[in-house]
This record gives C-alpha cells, sequence and structure tokens, in this order.
C-alpha cells in the first residue's frame, strides 16, 4: 500500500469513528473537582537506626549555594547550623536495643557485647533493670533539633527473649513474659516524659515493630504478636493518652506467613485485649 492510499484509509477510518459517535452522550465531560483535603507532608520524613543514633545520622551543613534566593527553588534551612536535608519527622528504628550480635561500629565499642547497650538487662538475682543513662545520646540530637519523632518499639533487648533471637537486625523473638515487656514500655514512656516534657513527647508517635509480618522480624505467632501489640499499647496509654500508637510499616504481603496485618484489626476492632481485658 502505498502513502495516499494509506492516508485516504486513515481519513476514512476517522470518519467513520466520528459518524458511529455522533449523537451520543459525552462520556469525557470532566467533573467537578472533589477536594481531599490537606496533603500533609508525608514525604518529609527518614529512618534514623540503631548503633548509629549517637552519631547524629543523616546530619549536614546545607551549604550555602542551595539557599540562594536566585534560584528558582532555594533551599530553606531550618535554625541550625546543621540538620537533616528535606526532613521534619525521623523514625527512631531500632531504640531499644536487642541488636545483631555480629555488630560493631557507631555505638557499640569494639569487642564489647551488643547486650551491653540494650535499654533493659537482667541481673544476677534475674529482675529486670534499665540502662536509661544510653536515651539521651540515642534521642537528644533529633528532639532538640525540633524534629518530630515516630519511637519504633522494635527488637525487644535480649533479656526479653523467649527463643534463639534470630533475626537479621538482632532479636526478633516475642518475650518470655509479656507483663515484663509492658512494665518496660510503660517506665519508657516515663523516662522520655521526664527528658523531653510531657507535651512534647505526647505529640510523638510510637510504632509497635518493623514489618512484622516475616519471621525475619519476628519469629512468634499472631497470638503472640497480639499479646505484644496489646501489652506495648496500653504501657504508652497509660503514661501518654493523647500519643498516637500503630502497628508496623508494610512491605511486600500484608499477610505474610506468621503474622497477618489484617487479622490484627481485626483484634483491635473486635477481640479482647490481653493487656486490659
Amino acid at each position: 500500500m502505498n502513502r495516499r492510499n494509506a492516508a485516504l484509509l486513515l481519513t476514512a477510518w476517522l470518519c467513520l469513528t466520528s459518524v458511529s459517535t455522533h449523537g451520543q452522550a459525552a462520556t469525557n465531560v470532566p467533573k467537578e473537582p472533589v477536594p481531599l483535603g490537606p496533603m500533609t507532608a508525608f514525604w518529609r520524613h527518614r529512618p534514623v537506626v540503631d548503633r548509629w543514633l549517637v552519631g547524629e545520622l543523616g546530619f549536614t551543613r546545607v551549604p550555602d549555594y542551595l539557599c540562594n534566593p536566585a534560584l528558582s527553588f532555594p533551599y530553606r534551612r531550618k535554625p541550625a547550623p546543621r540538620e537533616i536535608p528535606f526532613a521534619d519527622h525521623v523514625t527512631v528504628v531500632r531504640l531499644l536495643g536487642g541488636w545483631n550480635r555480629n555488630w560493631e561500629h557507631g555505638e557499640v565499642a569494639k569487642r564489647q557485647p551488643v547486650d551491653a547497650y540494650d535499654l533493659a538487662f537482667r541481673n544476677d538475682q534475674g529482675e529486670i533493670r534499665y540502662r536509661w543513662h544510653l536515651l539521651r545520646p540515642r534521642l537528644d540530637p533529633y528532639a532538640k533539633g525540633g524534629y518530630g519523632l515516630t519511637i519504633v518499639l522494635d527488637n525487644t533487648p535480649w533479656c526479653f527473649r523467649s527463643k534463639e533471637g534470630k533475626g537479621s537486625y538482632g532479636n526478633a523473638d516475642p518475650p518470655t513474659d509479656f507483663g515484663e515487656w509492658g512494665a518496660f514500655i510503660e517506665e519508657l514512656c516515663r523516662q522520655l516524659v521526664s527528658l523531653y516534657g510531657r507535651g512534647t513527647v505526647s505529640q510523638w508517635r510510637f510504632r509497635m515493630g518493623t514489618e512484622c509480618q516475616g519471621k525475619d522480624r519476628f519469629t512468634g505467632t499472631q497470638e503472640e504478636f497480639h499479646r505484644l501489640y496489646d501489652h506495648a499499647a496500653a504501657a504508652v496509654k497509660r503514661v501518654l493518652p493523647d500519643a498516637k500508637f500503630g502497628p508496623f510499616n508494610l512491605a511486600g504481603n500484608p499477610g505474610g506467613p506468621n503474622v497477618s496485618f489484617h487479622a490484627l484489626v481485626e483484634h483491635c476492632l473486635s477481640e479482647t485485649n490481653h493487656a486490659t481485658g
């Protein structure tokens, strides 16, 4: 087919299409926009993690040339010499300890046992004791820098483990005693209030775990996760009734091999709370 015939065929097809739709009601008339409400800057978040917290992870000095008003989009500095660029909120991951026992560097001194950096430990009499002096160096850079915080309650300290604690990032076990776990979280919240004030900490968020639908992050059962969640939530609310508390973030299948996110939602909606009844 030569170019002339191809052009004629295309023209005929367009005419037929126009005739076949003539007189029909228009289906592509734009509708009135429906407001969705204000958009929060959900992208201005970043994670800060475990043994690197004490090193002011993510902080840098923003160079002057990025703030030049002659630029189309000049950067707006925070009122501090150093900051985490493009962030207003940080998610504090593995604050509690329970880190991988093969880790070094950061806060972990060479040839020191990793569980020496847990916020909770068991003494020679088997009693739970706390290392609250580790909190301020880990949180001060972010809290005093004016960032909103999400405190992630993941990697329970090694003294609470019920099995072998195997996980890529450290102890992934549920605790042996959920009452001890709840008491620990309650005392943690009291320490946070003591350090940073009730008004500030009440605006923070608390998250139960990280991607706990997989056994690499949580080795327990669905029922054990419900207990873990209930006792932690009740502990936070006893101290900070206005603070937001929620479940782990998701990556991949929400119904993973051992913990289903949907089953947790159903538990919170209609089942008995293991901590409060």
